[in-house]
């Protein structure tokens, strides 16, 4: 399971950070995993990456130097079929496909069945800051395959519905907005990234949530009642919240990309953090 927060401002003052992205990612603890670093094959792209074997290389978050970010959420399932390709490459794919956005993301809805269930989120961030934002998913049942979004303003994501969202998402969400309005200037920087990790560090459970007892039934009650949580901890099924990024992109196209990850092999009484930091210029195309 995964959650994603975005702020995406399209008339930033000059210190103010146009966007803003906060991300965890929940995983199996003993799944192997590359630490965020820009990838040999493409030196402008940047994120972790899977080394499960036979879906290696995939990635739940990504952004390229030229605009393009995407975050995989996989959609909450008590069985998925092994046999399906590995959700991952729909990230790395998104960043390094020749096609544009809207293109890549048509020819994924044609063929979505060949996937467990997955919600993905696509951004391009143009000079300008001029933004396309696209939410694609799986779960045909509930609402459309593939939605634009307005981009300005806040938007959070999770291994759920759009709408209605799980209550962690929508106080996550409520949450982050506040971080970013008080904080969210290259002047507070430090206060930002501190008060952001705070916020994907919270393992309050946000309970009851009729919708995710709905999504959930299938799956045992103490799972699902971590689910409720930001930051997911469940050591009986060493699985939870194993890496938790804030990515940070100010007026002048000066990106950090903060990483902090689960330091394997993960023991549940002295688990440590390994933190990555980069700082990279944006090369935005019009």
């Amino acid at each position: 399971m995964c959650l994603l927060f975005l702020s995406l401002d399209e008339n930033p003052t000059p210190r103010r950070y146009p966007v803003v992205i906060a991300n965890n990612r929940d995983e199996l603890w003993d799944r192997p995993t590359k630490l965020a670093d820009f990838w040999p094959s493409h030196q402008d792209c940047i994120s972790g990456l899977d080394e499960e074997p036979g879906k290696e290389g995939g990635t739940w978050l990504g952004l390229s130097k030229t605009g393009h970010f995407a975050s995989l959420l996989n959609i909450l399932s008590s069985q998925n079929d092994p046999n399906k390709k590995g959700r991952g490459h729909l990230v790395t794919n998104c960043l390094t496909s020749s096609n544009d956005q809207q293109s890549y993301l048509r020819s994924v809805f044609s063929e979505a069945d060949q996937y467990n269930g997955f919600n993905l989120v696509a951004l391009h961030i143009r000079a300008g800051w001029k933004y396309t934002l696209t939410f694609l998913s799986s779960w045909t049942q509930y609402y459309d395959k593939l939605l634009d979004i307005t981009p300005q303003g806040y938007h959070g994501f999770g291994n759920c519905r759009h709408k209605p969202a799980w209550k962690k998402v929508e106080v996550g969400k409520a949450a982050f907005k506040k971080i970013v309005e008080a904080n969210g200037t290259t002047d507070k920087k430090e206060k930002l990234l501190e008060e952001l990790f705070q916020l994907l560090s919270d393992k309050s459970k946000h309970l009851p949530d009729e919708q995710l007892d709905n999504e959930g039934k299938n799956l045992p009650e103490d799972l699902r009642q971590q689910l409720a949580a930001i930051n997911v901890w469940s050591p009986a099924n060493r699985y939870g919240t194993r890496t938790m990024t804030v990515i940070l992109i100010d007026s002048d196209g000066n990106a950090e990309y903060i990483e902090k990850t689960l330091k394997t092999p993960v023991e549940a009484e002295s688990i440590q953090w390994i933190t990555s930091r980069h700082s990279f210029k944006m090369q935005l195309d019009s």
